[in-house]
């Protein structure tokens, strides 16, 4: 993890690109888009709604690319497989 300007930057481990705004902003936005998904909203509806309440990226000033709505969900998945593998041996 980096520093930069005072805002924590990850790597993208599938990708090797940086995880854009803080690990909190990263964790706000990845929970509303899988919420979003979950409930039916396809990735272009899911870029709207983040847009319209300022979920935004900031460093390009424009709304999230459908790519990271894609890298976001597929980590919401991978956390969850994680979760549940982690209860199973709990049990």
């Amino acid at each position: 993890m980096t520093f930069s300007h005072g805002r924590a930057d990850s790597i993208n481990k599938r990708t090797g690109k940086l995880a854009e705004g803080s690990p909190s902003d990263v964790a706000k936005r990845r929970e509303m888009v899988a919420s979003l998904r979950l409930r039916g909203a396809s990735y272009l509806e899911i870029r709207e709604i983040l847009t319209a309440n300022g979920i935004i990226n900031h460093s390009r000033g424009k709304p999230w690319s459908l790519t990271k709505i894609c890298e976001d969900i597929h980590a919401a998945r991978n956390q969850w497989l994680a979760n549940a593998a982690a209860d199973m041996r709990e049990h």
